[in-house]
């Protein structure tokens, strides 16, 4: 092993490592995550700019991801690259050159979906090596023929061909997360009784094998290759720890791989959002380690460089996957190896617009993630004429606008009426499993605090106080309030509160069966709601109008939620909306038949609404002062909006729809 490095900060995360043939400045790897910024099967400028903020940032191996082999495996309006295009690969050429301009290196993930749909629409019924369906999906898979089979293997080689034409370093081969080589490798999909099946582990590899070898064949021993593979499945029936220790030691002894990737779970499942502890994934890869002579990279909840670090000394990867902690800050590494001097900007985990946003993957707390062709870094290094700026309210837009107005040089000051920053965020972070919010509101009061932003805690903000400062712009950002309970409730002889209210005051006593009312949004903050009550051993009866419970949670996040409501003893009563209350009964009514029922309650927690508090925007409009409203001060909304607001009321903002054709159109 490469001698540490002691004077670093973190020694061990950033010694070189050699993988096959490809020696990586560090540790460091950003891995595969499809980007959804590509068209037609087509890397985009957008994608490109994407990749290349993260390689400017200090990763040493990018692992691209999203990459498909056939056809077959594509979903109608699905954006991920057909590596098998030729049109296509001057940009895949394109995006190689840029990160490696950045002294990162690059391999490419290569996948079929199989049985697995992805929540898509398929135009080709679904390959598989039985037809056994998933219970993921609604339609059975049709068993593969030996002909597709050796077809899909020259398949992957052809496209890893293409890869390596390109510039790529290497080819990852995703065997992982329940798609069609997993497939192969699982006894529970896999019931084929020739040459591909088997009641063994060994008998189950031979596609995974024959892949491999074609890829050593088509692009030679140069080529880096690495297989990917769900250490468990975390499901009943699937692929267990010590299967995947056979499948590595198999991989050894065929000399069928240079590294081995270590995840965890299948789809819908190996995203693991913030209720997951750090580094999931790492005791499964350092009992892998132990039996294995190929370098492990392991992924999974790994926030910290600390922790990253500790994950090397410790022995037990090799190296590690940052994921959506580089989507929330491209320069992760660079801080780490303490080349910048800012703070990390935290991940907060909660897969909400990296794996749910329609059009390209963002993220709440980093507004440029998926923008980069409109507002990544250098577009602060511009000299832009100096403003006298005032921002009214600390919460995360106020807060996010005062630190970019600052890194562009202007003049400003910030109005706070609460003797704290945060604004929401903290009512927000109360709840079970919302800790890391807080975070967030930590890393922009850090932010403000070395930009030497003047904050003026608990001033309230009037038209005349701004005036006075003479500002030359006005970023409104005063948030909202919740909606009180409507009065025909306020008689109910038991208590009848807000969401708002109960996550303000957590102290008081709502006896033993509380019906929590949401109003049918489906978002955090009814399920937040719903994990305090029950956290406080409450019998819950969760009520809504919607058709699900939590039905706008990311799919990583809504089966968690239900299993820690329904191991409570929670009752869920969907199609219902709240009728009123009568002395110690709650009223209900079907939103579909309008029958009414009746259950006994001793409180009753609502949703109410959130109104926009934008008094002083039109107050200073009328002053005819240049004022931007942004966040709920505007349309109450998520903190990603915020966020968003407010890196269009400072940056400004040009649609990335041109940048994203752009090379599209030079190819057609």
């Amino acid at each position: 092993m490469t001698q540490t490095d002691q004077s670093r900060p973190y020694p061990n995360l950033f010694q070189p490592i050699t993988i096959g043939t490809v020696t990586l400045k560090n540790r460091i790897v950003m891995p595969p995550m499809g980007c959804r910024h590509d068209v037609g099967g087509v890397i985009t400028d957008a994608d490109v700019a994407w990749h290349e903020e993260r390689a400017a940032g200090g990763v040493g191996l990018i692992i691209t991801g999203g990459t498909f082999m056939h056809e077959t495996s594509v979903m109608r309006g699905d954006p991920g690259i057909h590596a098998w295009l030729e049109h296509g690969l001057k940009a895949m050429t394109q995006r190689v050159d840029a990160v490696h301009s950045h002294g990162a290196k690059i391999i490419g993930q290569m996948l079929h979906l199989g049985r697995e749909t992805t929540e898509g629409q398929a135009d080709w019924a679904q390959p598989a090596p039985s037809a056994v369906r998933s219970p993921r999906d609604a339609h059975v898979p049709y068993a593969m023929d030996t002909d597709e089979i050796a077809e899909f293997v020259r398949a992957f080689g052809l496209c890893a061909a293409n890869m390596r034409k390109t510039g790529y370093d290497g080819m990852e081969i995703h065997a992982a997360h329940g798609y069609l080589i997993a497939q192969f490798l699982s006894a529970a999909c896999n019931r084929r009784t020739d040459a591909y099946g088997g009641s063994t582990v060994r008998e189950r590899m031979r596609f995974l094998l024959e892949i491999s070898n074609e890829v050593r064949r088509q692009c030679g021993d140069e080529f880096t290759v690495g297989v990917r593979f769900s250490a468990t499945e975390d499901t009943p029936g699937g692929i267990t720890l010590d299967q995947t220790k056979e499948m590595v030691a198999v991989l050894q002894e065929n000399e069928a791989a240079d590294y081995i990737s270590i995840t965890r779970g299948m789809r819908n499942w190996y995203v693991k959002d913030n209720t997951w502890p750090q580094g999931v994934s790492v005791d499964l890869a350092a009992a892998i380690k132990e039996e294995c002579d190929l370098p492990v990279l392991v992924t999974g909840r790994i926030t910290t460089p600390a922790y990253a670090d500790s994950v090397i000394a410790d022995g037990k990867a090799d190296l590690v996957g940052v994921g959506r902690g580089l989507i929330a800050d491209p320069e992760w590494a660079a801080k780490a190896l303490g080349g910048l001097t800012e703070p990390i900007r935290p991940c907060v985990g909660f897969v909400q617009d990296c794996r749910m946003s329609a059009g390209g993957a963002t993220c709440a707390v980093n507004a440029a993630a998926g923008r980069e062709v409109i507002w990544a870094k250098p577009s602060l290094d511009i000299i832009v004429p100096k403003r006298r700026i005032v921002i009214v309210g600390a919460g995360p837009g106020g807060m996010e606008a005062a630190r970019l107005a600052a890194l562009l040089g202007h003049d400003l000051v910030v109005f706070e009426r609460d003797d704290k920053v945060g604004g929401q965020l903290r009512r927000a972070a109360r709840a079970p499993f919302r800790a890391e919010l807080m975070g967030f509101a930590e890393y922009l009061e850090a932010e403000l605090a070395r930009l030497s932003v003047e904050i003026r805690l608990g001033t309230g903000a009037s038209a005349e106080s701004v005036s006075a400062e003479d500002p030359d712009l006005v970023i409104v950002a005063t948030g909202s309030i919740g909606e009180p309970v409507p009065a025909e409730l306020a008689d109910a002889s038991f208590p009848v509160l807000s969401v708002w209210d109960l996550m303000d005051d957590q102290e008081r006593d709502l006896g033993r069966r509380v019906v929590l009312v949401d109003d049918g949004t489906g978002f955090w903050q009814g399920a937040g709601a719903a994990d305090f009550l029950i956290a406080q051993g409450v019998e819950l009866t969760f009520v809504t109008p919607a058709a699900a419970i939590g039905s706008a949670l990311p799919l990583e996040s809504i089966h968690l939620l239900h299993r820690r409501l329904r191991s409570a003893g929670a009752t869920y009563r969907p199609f219902t909306r709240l009728a009123g209350v009568s002395g110690d009964a709650v009223r209900l009514k079907d939103t579909i038949t309008e029958q009414e029922s009746e259950l006994q309650a001793d409180a009753v927690v609502l949703l109410t609404g959130q109104q926009s508090v934008n008094e002083l925007a039109d107050g200073l409009r009328s002053r005819e002062l240049h004022v931007k409203a942004i966040g709920d001060a505007v349309s109450p909304r998520r903190i990603t909006h915020a966020v968003l607001d407010a890196n269009k009321a400072v940056r400004g903002y040009k649609p990335v729809t041109a940048a994203r054709r752009s090379l599209v159109e030079q190819l057609a």
